[in-house]
């Protein structure tokens, strides 16, 4: 009796723990990569919607970084473009922050002249 009750317990526990992906990994460029390359319009009527405001959030509040300069004409909806393909460049770093991985993309895209002297 005592085996099938720690069968049974095993057997309970098992099945109500699921595996963690990495593409399941919120923070993740895999997950965000995924999320802010859905079109804004049709996420417009859905729950997608705060997804890919949240990934413009991230992207418009990087481009304040003061290691980022980016020209004043270039609208976020560009930034995120570069963050996208970055990422698509990169598949070896997604499993990484989105947040760090979009602060790479934009600095590698629009370093300041000061911080290009110092490198």
């Amino acid at each position: 009796m005592k085996k099938f009750a720690a069968l049974l317990v095993l057997a309970l526990g098992v099945s109500l723990s699921s595996p963690v992906l990495a593409e399941d990994d919120q923070t993740s460029g895999n997950y965000w990569l995924r999320e802010c390359k859905k079109d804004p319009k049709q996420l417009a009527q859905s729950s997608g919607s705060f997804q890919y405001g949240w990934c413009f959030g991230v992207v418009y509040g990087l481009s304040i970084h003061p290691l980022i300069c980016v020209p004043t004409q270039v609208p976020v909806v560009q930034e995120m473009d570069v963050v996208l393909k970055y990422l698509d460049a990169h598949p070896e770093t997604r499993q990484k922050s989105f947040r760090l991985l979009a602060l790479e993309a934009l600095r590698e895209a629009f370093p300041c002249a000061d911080a290009a002297k110092s490198k």
